[in-house]
């Protein structure tokens, strides 16, 4: 391979050593600093996939086709993002990031998974993985709202029914004054 060689899988433009977002496209990844994917990875939330990359890493631009793909197929429900680690060196360092790309998907805050080197489809597992627990525990807590909303609908009806039984009871119980003696 010669300098002027394209990347293979890079995008348009791409050659060694050159920048990842390089090349113009709509489904630009933002590149964010250590405190900004900190407060991202913080608010919990939606799944966060970080490519960690360099500028000067011909190989990292390789993996951002597949980035970008993912990005447009599962758009909000996937938070897909890319740190410098020579910018965010104190982020890459408390994450262990010994060489790049190394790309990590974080759910609730917490590390899931990590692809080191430039590995397409593992990356695409990892996001389909994570996009497909984010619509389980949905639908797990969408059932469990339902039933409770049954059994709160059941338990309320139980206790109405038994407030309209009491009531009827006492309708046909006389009533006592504590003055008058009891009929016989």
């Amino acid at each position: 391979m010669t300098p002027s060689d394209p990347l293979p899988g890079a995008p348009p433009g791409a050659s060694p050593g050159s920048s990842p977002e390089s090349a113009s496209d709509p489904f630009h990844l933002p590149a964010l600093d250590g405190g900004e994917v900190e407060g991202l990875l913080g608010a919990g939330g939606r799944p966060v996939l970080v490519d960690f990359f360099a500028t000067w890493c011909g190989p990292c631009a390789w993996i951002v086709p597949t980035l970008r793909a993912l990005r447009e197929e599962y758009g909000d429900r996937v938070e897909i993002v890319k740190v410098d680690v020579d910018e965010a060196t104190d982020l890459a360092t408390s994450l262990r990031i010994a060489s790049v790309p190394t790309v990590i998907l974080f759910e609730g805050g917490v590390e899931v998974e990590r692809s080191l080197g430039v590995e397409p489809e593992k990356v695409r597992r990892m996001v389909e993985g994570a996009v497909a627990r984010v619509a389980e525990v949905g639908a797990s807590a969408a059932a469990d709202g339902a039933a409770d909303g049954a059994a709160d609908g059941a338990a309320d009806g139980a206790a109405d029914g038994a407030a309209d039984g009491a009531a009827s009871a006492r309708a046909r119980t006389p009533a006592r004054c504590p003055d008058r003696p009891e009929p016989h």
